[in-house]
């Protein structure tokens, strides 16, 4: 009898572990938008002045990220001050589903603020989830460029900055940024982080991706079994890609396929590019 009631105590407590477990994974980490802080000397080149850059990604609004949350989220990004903000893509998580009111979001993203502007490219989502014929209109409402295979320099700043479309359902253009000027910057935004082993990264120098979520729910020596095609090889941090590029990787802000997020909490990422010392 006594060996029942020790089973019975230890299956309610894990049981009791698991119902709380399942509850902050759903109800509270979710919630918990962190800010990742970055630095980074440029090396070679001359800067003129810090560059602050804010990058976010995989937005999901929908079901599981409510568009209203665009208020919040463009006042923790306007706290930060940004000279460039960045989106890497998927805005709406599924857009013949959920119908979410892009008035809202548009007018959100317009508040955001950023000396230099606002770039943004294509995500899966943006073309996979029925969101391909309203997503440009969505993101040029609110500010932002969107860079599909397109480069755009910033000389007051001495930085290129280039977009690729994404890789699952785009074309991405695998020459882009062949030519460049060694005296700039060069910026890459890619959605899906595992397109860089697939470049010529001698031209760029920083590289800022999303996609991966971080895998949503992190447990050590699982995540792989949750990274999405496109996103398994550099699921979330800082790399150095072949000696030559640094490569940012955010686990995002939203959530798609189920509402939860465990060990791996929503996040926007502030890169510090400094100024070289005279």
């Amino acid at each position: 009898m006594k060996h029942w009631k020790k089973l019975f105590g230890v299956l309610m407590g894990i049981t009791a572990c698991s119902i709380s477990g399942l509850y902050y994974a759903h109800e509270i980490e979710p919630e918990q938008l962190k800010v990742r802080k970055e630095k980074m000397i440029p090396g070679k080149h001359q800067m003129k002045k810090t560059i602050k850059v804010v990058f976010f990604s995989d937005t999901h609004f929908g079901s599981f990220y409510a568009p209203e949350k665009i208020k919040q989220l463009s006042d923790v990004i306007n706290r930060q001050e940004p000279d460039l903000v960045f989106f890497g893509g998927d805005l709406i998580n599924c857009y013949h589903k959920d119908k979410p009111d892009i008035d809202l979001i548009s007018n959100g993203l317009a508040q955001i603020q950023a000396s230099y502007g606002k770039f943004a490219v294509y995500g899966n989502h943006d073309y996979g989830s029925g969101a391909r014929f309203v997503y440009k209109s969505i993101m040029e409402k609110g500010g932002f460029e969107l860079l599909k295979n397109d480069t755009r320099t910033l000389r007051d700043a001495k930085i290129c900055i280039s977009g690729l479309d994404d890789m699952q359902f785009g074309k991405p253009d695998w020459s882009i940024r062949q030519k460049y000027d060694e005296d700039y910057l060069h910026i890459l935004l890619s959605h899906e982080p595992d397109i860089v082993d697939q470049l010529n990264l001698s031209t760029f120098d920083v590289v800022f991706s999303g996609h991966t979520h971080g895998g949503q729910v992190y447990v050590p020596g699982l995540r792989s079994l949750v990274l999405p095609y496109g996103g398994r090889n550099y699921p979330s941090g800082t790399y150095t890609v072949k000696n030559q590029a640094r490569l940012y990787v955010s686990s995002g802000v939203g959530t798609t396929g189920m509402k939860l997020r465990f060990c791996n909490p929503p996040e926007i990422l502030v890169v510090e590019l400094l100024k070289n010392k005279e």
